[in-house]
Formats: C-alpha cells, sequence, structure tokens
C-alpha cells in the first residue's frame, strides 16, 4: 500500500491534529478486499475528513485540474476564486500562483486518480481505477451532483462511476462492493456501512437503479440523523 507520498502522509498528519475524527463499522473485515468507498462532497468537508480520519490508504478520484499545476491554477482563476467566492481577478491570480504548485502535487501525493468530465480520456480513468483494484487497493468516490450542498439531505447521485462494477467483474468475476461512509459532525465520527453489491445472476443495467437506490438511502438516512 505504498502508493502514497510523504508529503501527502505529513500533511495528513498535521490536519488530523485538527480534524480528528472516530470511525466504526460494523464489519470490519470491509477493510479487507479492494472496495469502492462512497461518500458526499459536502462542499470540501467529505474529502478532507475521509482522507484525513480513514484508517487505510484510498486512490480518491480528483478532477483531473487539480492534478496538475497549470490547469488547477486556472481552475482557480477562471472559476473556483472568482465564479465561486467572488473574489477580484487580481486576488483570484495572486492567491492560485502561491497555492497551485503545491495543492497539485498534494493531490497527486494523496495517490489520486484523475477524473475527465466530458472526454473520452475518462477511459483512462477507469482503466487506472480497475488496476488499482486488481492490486487490491481501493478508491474513495464522491458522487454527488451537487458537490458544494451542506444541506442535510442527499441529493442526486452521479451513477457513471457504477461502471466500475462491470469492467471490474469482467476482469475478475467478482462483484465489486461499494461502501456508503456517513460524517456525523455532532459526533465527530465516520460511520462506515455494510457493502452494497451487484446480485448474481441479474444483468448489470437491471441491477444499476437499485444500487444506487440505496447508496442514496444509506447516504441520505445518515446525514438526516446526524441533524438530529
Amino acid at each position: 500500500m505504498g502508493f502514497q507520498g510523504r508529503f501527502y502522509k505529513f500533511i495528513r498528519g498535521v490536519v488530523r491534529l485538527l480534524r480528528k475524527y472516530r470511525y466504526h463499522t460494523p464489519d470490519r473485515s470491509v477493510f479487507t478486499e479492494p472496495a469502492v468507498y462512497v461518500c458526499r462532497h459536502s462542499d470540501n468537508d467529505g474529502p478532507i475528513i475521509t482522507m484525513v480520519n480513514l484508517p487505510l490508504p484510498l486512490h480518491p478520484w480528483s478532477y483531473h485540474v487539480w492534478c496538475d499545476e497549470i490547469e488547477c491554477y486556472k481552475q482557480c482563476v477562471d472559476y473556483t476564486f472568482t465564479v465561486r467566492y467572488g473574489w477580484s481577478q487580481q486576488k483570484a491570480k495572486f492567491v492560485a500562483s502561491l497555492i497551485s504548485k503545491p495543492f497539485a502535487a498534494l493531490i497527486r501525493s494523496a495517490g489520486s486518480i484523475a477524473v475527465y468530465r466530458n472526454s473520452l480520456k475518462v477511459r483512462e480513468t477507469f482503466k487506472e481505477s480497475v488496476e488499482a483494484l486488481k492490486r487490491g487497493e481501493s478508491l474513495l468516490i464522491f458522487p454527488d451532483v451537487e458537490y458544494d450542498s451542506k444541506e442535510g439531505n442527499t441529493g442526486a447521485l452521479y451513477e457513471g462511476f457504477l461502471m466500475l462494477e462491470r469492467l471490474y467483474f469482467k476482469e475478475t468475476e467478482k462483484h465489486l462492493p461499494f461502501v456508503p461512509i456517513r460524517i456525523k459532525k455532532q459526533t465527530r465520527t465516520l460511520e462506515i456501512d455494510e457493502a452494497i453489491s451487484f446480485r448474481d445472476g441479474i444483468p448489470f443495467k437491471d441491477d444499476k437503479e437499485r444500487v444506487i437506490r440505496e447508496l442514496h438511502i444509506a447516504l441520505n438516512d445518515a446525514e438526516a440523523s446526524a441533524a438530529t
């Protein structure tokens, strides 16, 4: 499990001092096999809290612009700092020039797998992901469409990542576990739920809706319970 670099491990250790969460799972054996861990993005809380506190190394799926210094700079200036946060171009360019290089290096050091949206290069994302799974390594994916939402209810989820099941099963003849992770801020706990998997003898396209529905319910219930 040596796919994460020293830079990432150092930063994770520092952030863990500030955002320490306990984790709970009904079945510790979930950590012994490759799986796809699924969590709400919840703006930046999901990636930070899970990557810092989960007890095993994971390959997070990351938007490809964050993996490259130049693309990271452009994204920060053209959208993140200006459109999303309302900063001036001058301020956005200054801050982006300071953080783009170390941030992209951190994303790569974390063992991230670049995700290419609306591009044929997404094939590279799936190919690299399946190879990692076959090596016994797990993935971490944040599929919520409204990624900046911190509302208690889970909104729509992207479904494309479920294609991993089809590709993985073709290579290994094993079903791929999809494991929901729920963040409960009040108790500073990560709840790792039981895996949701496709079923034997049922075509992928026929079982896909059930899997995405169960993932949606699992994530939604946890967030709702955290608010009570």
